[in-house]
């Protein structure tokens, strides 16, 4: 009983982990997003000129999403590996016309 407890626990923990990194995640690059001002249509009543506010911005997003990694384990070879797969679907895809496949 004890031994599955504590294996309940470990994945509880984990997936609270994972939620809080994907949710730091999301924040670092919502703030990103509205440091950049992205919205081309929309007219902004501020335009803030601090691109070294930027820097740390990005830091921190660059640092929570590889914590997602490094909470699941994946190791340079897999991210490699996974980035690779990944490419090769998008390359095919644009021999196709780039298209994607419904």
């Amino acid at each position: 009983y004890l031994q599955a407890r504590c294996n309940t626990l470990q994945k509880e923990l984990t997936e609270e982990y994972l939620c809080e990194l994907i949710g730091k995640f999301t924040c670092s690059m919502g703030a990103v997003l509205h440091k950049t001002r992205y919205k081309t249509w929309k007219e902004y009543s501020e335009l803030d000129e601090n691109l070294y506010a930027l820097i740390e911005l990005l830091d921190n997003a660059i640092v929570d999403f590889l914590r997602l990694y490094v909470a699941i384990n994946m190791s340079i070879q897999d991210i490699y590996n996974y980035f690779m797969i990944k490419f090769n679907v998008n390359v095919e895809r644009q021999n196709t016309g780039g298209k994607y496949e419904k």
